[in-house]
């Protein structure tokens, strides 16, 4: 229990301090992890636990969405907009029929999403130099908002 505790702790202590770049990365592996741990619950005969993950992931992808800035590159942001919905409908799809190739369809986009952002928000940081202001394309999210409690 002691355990659980200090990883919230230590996840609480990483979005408090995280830029909003660097939130969408925290966002991306929350999802990431969400339907990497409902996957074994898919075949359970109670399927309360892989729902319920499967949902919180579809939270997250919600969040991203949220944070979507369409007023820089209005067109770019679209298509992003309409990649995070085809992710939820596509959980919603996998949620309904317990389906680990739809699932996996989604880990797949969300790891390379989530492996694209990281490079740019590295990249950004070091044209920038130490303040990494460089990024803005992402709109200011409530901290409070994001919750990776499992």
């Amino acid at each position: 229990m002691a355990e659980h505790e200090a990883s919230q702790r230590y996840i609480r202590e990483q979005i408090q301090n995280a830029r909003p770049e660097q939130l969408i990365v925290l966002l991306y592996d929350g999802a990431i992890r969400f339907l990497k741990e409902s996957k074994p619950h898919a075949g359970d005969p109670d399927p309360y636990l892989f729902h319920e993950l499967q949902l919180k992931a579809q939270r997250v992808i919600a969040e991203l969405m949220g944070a979507v800035n369409t007023s820089i590159y209005p067109e770019m942001s679209k298509n992003l907009v309409a990649l995070y919905e085809f992710m939820i409908r596509h959980l919603v799809q996998a949620n309904i029929e317990k389906s680990l190739p739809k699932t996996d369809d989604v880990l797949g986009l969300l790891y390379r999403m989530r492996d694209t952002w990281k490079e740019a928000v590295e990249k950004a940081a070091q044209e920038a130099g130490a303040d990494g202001s460089a990024v803005s394309a992402v709109r200011p999210m409530a901290k409070s908002a994001l919750s990776f409690q499992a």
